[in-house]
């Protein structure tokens, strides 16, 4: 984040997981007023390819340790976009790789939307999804609710 120069920031995996056409659409959604933009499975028009269900069972899992955050359907996506102001000032600290819940339940922001995309199967590469990221999940799962119960955030509506 510090280096990136715009006013609007994307985070998008690199692994050809998100469809980049999406980007326009969450784009959009920043030009009509929204804060920041989630890329989501989890809505209306939104779905996961290929998935086993040992990979639905966790997502189902890492989706509603999250839900003393957020109402946002899928909090835990590695898609999203924000104006640069949402974190301004704001002490990202994020446990692993899921930055995304951090900036949700953290960052400073009025307006939040879900973009629904189709999430498919990497191409190449492989996962990071292994037992120190659970672990990481859950360390990161138990900062935030420290810093919620320290600060008395509320939970973080999706819109």
């Amino acid at each position: 984040f510090k280096k990136a120069r715009g006013d609007v920031i994307a985070v998008i995996d690199a692994d050809l997981s998100h469809p980049v056409g999406v980007l326009t659409k969450m784009f959009a959604e920043i030009g009509k007023g929204a804060d920041l933009v989630v890329g989501s499975r989890y809505v209306k028009g939104g779905r996961t390819e290929g998935w086993p269900l040992k990979r639905k069972i966790t997502s189902w899992g890492a989706t509603m340790m999250a839900l003393p955050f957020t109402k946002i359907k899928d909090p835990v996506s590695g898609f999203f976009m924000l104006r640069r102001e949402v974190i301004k000032g704001v002490s990202l600290s994020p446990i692993g790789y899921k930055i995304g819940l951090e900036v949700i339940a953290k960052g400073n922001y009025k307006k939040a939307v879900e973009v629904p995309y189709v999430f498919v199967n990497r191409t190449a590469g492989k996962t990071k999804l292994d037992v120190k990221e659970y672990v990481n999940y859950l360390k990161q799962v138990a900062s935030l609710l420290v810093y919620k119960v320290s600060r008395k955030v509320k939970i973080r509506s999706g819109t």
